[in-house]
């Protein structure tokens, strides 16, 4: 156990099943891995309240790694995010997200450092494909409610042999709304500048 980790990652093996994600973060980082497919959302809250217990401190950033919302609009579950094997966000109605989502999100929130907005505050990262895309809403909601900086994936950046884009192309980097995501890859990179946000 890593006590007082500055950053923690949670990673769903659904996206990482082969850990590649899980071993590319740095030593500082605390990981906790679940299966949305088997791990119910009390389970998941209570691995990440167990986390912080055991950090004794709070973190700098937390990352929640798992495969976005259904993107595609003929596709069944369009716009809705898995999170836990009984726990699906319904991205088409903020209030709806925001409020399914607020038990997580309090766990969260204690968890983290408090220091408000901008450039080297501590964050809460969403590397979940298409997240920000597909609900316009939802980061600058969660910004707006707990006054803290949340990331979210825009596109499915990240997995470059599966048609994702580069995370280090600045163009595609501008952190307060854009990150890499991990979309199945058949191989995680080594950590670069834009991953710093593991930290």
């Amino acid at each position: 156990m890593l006590c007082c980790a500055s950053g923690r990652q949670i990673i769903d093996g659904e996206a990482d099943p082969g850990g590649i994600l899980a071993r590319s973060v740095l030593k500082t980082v605390h990981v906790v891995r679940f299966d949305s497919k088997t791990t119910t959302y009390d389970e998941l809250i209570g691995m990440v309240y167990e986390a912080h217990k055991q950090n004794k401190a709070p973190f700098q950033s937390i990352c929640f790694a798992n495969h976005g919302p259904v993107v595609d609009p003929g596709a069944p579950g369009y716009n809705q995010w898995p999170i836990a094997a009984d726990k699906t966000l319904d991205l088409r109605s903020v209030k709806d997200a925001l409020d399914d989502f607020a038990p997580f999100l309090a766990t969260l929130m204690a968890a983290l450092q408090k220091t408000g907005m901008g450039m080297g505050a501590s964050h809460i990262d969403f590397l979940a494909c298409n997240l920000a895309s597909a609900c316009k809403g939802f980061i600058p909601a969660l910004e707006a409610l707990y006054g803290q900086d949340f990331r979210g994936s825009t596109d499915e950046t990240g997995n470059l042999q599966n048609g994702g884009v580069s995370p280090a192309q600045p163009q595609r980097v501008p952190l307060r709304r854009v990150l890499p995501c991990p979309c199945v890859p058949p191989a995680w990179h080594a950590p670069t500048p834009a991953f710093d946000l593991w930290r």
